[in-house]
């Protein structure tokens, strides 16, 4: 099983820094939304074959609490969407979906679905990392 380095965290943190957090607050009237884009049930096999499951959520973890720390940005997840990532019928490749999953998304966001706090984050981690560590990846090659 492949672990963050504290060097790959810091980087991560710097990069969120940089390019959300410190925009978000230099705009504190701006309400910002982010979502982070589900890549398909292939992807995460690859991911799974690699040992970087952990790793891949690990990353997402300090992603999303450094993104937290902002009361003006929205943050909003479909990686436990399940029913998105497992049906390849909605994907062009690895991780580029259809326009169909955009209007999904999008309908979601309006609606407050899949927005992360700091109430549930742990918990959709969890999730996350239940569901792709035991997915039965070689069913994908039926």
């Amino acid at each position: 099983m492949v672990r963050l380095s504290n060097e790959e965290k810091q980087t991560i943190i710097e990069n969120v820094q940089q390019n959300i957090v410190d925009i978000a607050r230099a705009h504190p009237e701006t309400e910002f939304y982010y979502f982070i884009a589900p890549p398909s049930i292939v992807y995460w096999g690859i991911e799974y074959e690699r040992g970087k499951i952990d790793y891949r959520i690990e990353a997402e973890r300090i992603f999303i609490e450094n993104i937290l720390s902002c009361q003006n940005i929205k943050l909003y997840s479909y990686n436990d969407d399940f029913r998105i990532v497992t049906d390849l019928d909605n994907y062009k490749d690895l991780s580029h979906y259809g326009e169909w999953i955009n209007s999904y998304i999008l309908e979601q966001m309006k609606a407050g679905k899949g927005l992360i706090s700091k109430n549930n984050y742990k918990a959709y981690l969890e999730r996350e990392r239940n569901f792709y560590n035991n997915y039965d990846y070689k069913s994908l090659l039926k």
